[in-house]
């Protein structure tokens, strides 16, 4: 599969059904994420950020509005779009780049480096996700974090399972 067909399915196919996952872009939906840190313990007000995979800014609004300045990189153009419909007025910058995008490319030493929901699992690669994770712990600001989430769909559901339809 060449990157071009990837990329057009991505604006195409899975930006959609990204924001329509997470209850769409209204403001409801860009509050705090419950299966997320709250951005109190990410960042403080006032620090730097970056948010690779941003999309539409679920972890990036949140963080601009707490008054953190928010790098937001990611590679669907359509994503991007909304998040900077949905931050006007925030101090969030998006770049319509790959996820791989060094902070230092753009000036920044972040406080925090975040790479959450499905980013890790559209690397190429495992080693692709080794160079993003070395890249992080080089770009981060001293005392800096790098905060990943990732998604096993080969080991077994923790927690509790559904109830039977029976």
């Amino acid at each position: 599969m060449t990157h071009g067909y990837r990329a057009e399915h991505y604006r195409t196919h899975l930006a959609p059904v990204y924001i329509w996952m997470a209850g769409g872009v209204a403001v409801p939906s860009l509050a705090a994420n419950p299966r997320s840190p709250p951005s109190s313990r990410i960042c403080r007000p006032a620090a730097r950020a970056v948010d690779l995979g941003a999309g539409f800014g679920m972890h990036a609004i949140p963080l601009g509005r707490r008054g953190c300045a928010v790098l937001a990189v990611d590679s669907c153009s359509v994503l991007l779009e909304e998040l900077m419909r949905q931050s006007t007025g925030l101090p969030v910058k998006a770049v319509h780049g790959r996820n791989t995008v060094l902070p230092a490319a753009h000036g920044l030493l972040p406080d925090a480096i975040l790479c959450m929901g499905d980013t890790l699992t559209h690397l190429p690669d495992t080693a692709s996700v080794l160079q993003l994770f070395a890249m992080a712990a080089e770009s981060c600001a001293r005392g800096g974090r790098f905060i990943a989430t990732f998604r096993d769909y080969t080991a077994p559901l923790l927690g509790r399972s559904a109830p039977s339809s029976r």
